[in-house]
């Protein structure tokens, strides 16, 4: 009877242990298979958003060039323009949660922790560029339009300034009226340098 309950105590202990054994080996295969479903949700968004810059750059890229040729065309564009980059810069707010997470799964020891480093700074720097392009272009417009706004400026003013220089024919005869005419003439001639200058 001793030998048999010792045998017995024995089994439970074996089940015990294989029990214990086999807990662990499923809570760590419960581990990896989280960290695996983590690391593919987050390389489910990255791509995700790589496919959105790549597609939103493309588009961006088709009128990247123009800068208009009036001052209502460049400001339109300018309008346009603006309105891309405001909606293109709320997906920044996107691309920083996924860096965070990224971020987060580097520090908990995750087993693909240098997959997700290399995708993340790939994700960061690709949109740093897309950034990067959409700030060039909102600097290019902004001084298209300024340009445009200046020459045409300039252009509306030259016939008042042709009048003006035709407006002191015939010559004033008196000293007085001479001085008058060539401060005048001066100053004249300083504000269509300012335009110029300007434009």
């Amino acid at each position: 009877m001793a030998a048999a309950i010792n045998k017995a105590l024995r089994q439970v202990d074996l089940i015990r242990n294989g029990q214990q054994r086999l807990l662990t080996l499923w809570q760590h295969k419960k581990s990896k298979l989280d960290q695996c479903f983590q690391w593919r949700l987050f390389e489910q968004d990255c791509e995700k958003m790589f496919d959105w810059i790549l597609h939103n750059r493309d588009v961006f890229q088709m009128s990247y060039v123009e800068i208009g040729h009036n001052y209502s065309v460049a400001k339109s564009l300018q309008d346009e323009h603006q309105k891309f980059a405001v909606a293109s810069m709320n997906v920044s707010v996107n691309i920083d949660r996924i860096l965070a997470v990224a971020s987060r799964l580097i520090e908990s020891q995750h087993y693909a922790a240098q997959h997700i480093k290399t995708l993340a700074t790939r994700l960061d720097r690709t949109w740093k560029d897309f950034a990067a392009g959409l700030d060039e272009r909102t600097a290019v417009l902004q001084l298209s339009v300024l340009f445009h706004h200046k020459a045409e400026q300039y252009c509306n003013s030259v016939a008042s300034w042709a009048a003006a220089c035709q407006a002191s024919q015939p010559l004033p005869s008196d000293i007085q009226s001479l001085e008058t005419a060539i401060r005048t003439h001066q100053s004249l001639y300083e504000a269509m340098c300012q335009a110029y200058t300007e434009v």
